[in-house]
């Protein structure tokens, strides 16, 4: 499987949309995304501290349980996870070596 690199889309709702299909969210994931405080990925990228935190976002959706929440989880654990990695190539795109 080749390595999904999400992408801000100009809006919330385009921007969520987006990243749940490229991480196969479940309709109600996607839910708390558009109906929560983020507004874009760098929202998203800083929004959780560590993935204890994720666990506990997803399980705010009581329809999800069992295997499902688990899946749902490990899926949101992996696009933080791009988001986090996909900022920090920018980052370091951007900074300016002291070599010189």
């Amino acid at each position: 499987m080749a390595d999904v690199v999400p992408v801000d889309k100009g809006s919330k709702e385009a921007t969520f949309t987006a990243l749940a299909a490229d991480f196969a969210f479940d309709d109600k994931v996607r839910g708390l995304f558009l109906s929560g405080y983020m507004e874009n990925l760098e929202d998203f990228r800083y929004y959780f501290a560590e993935e204890k935190e994720i666990d506990a976002f997803v399980a705010t959706e009581k329809a999800l349980e069992g295997p499902a929440q688990r899946l749902q989880i490990a899926r949101v654990r992996r696009a933080w996870t791009a988001v986090r990695h996909n900022g920090l190539r920018k980052e370091n795109r951007n900074t300016v070596s002291s070599v010189a």
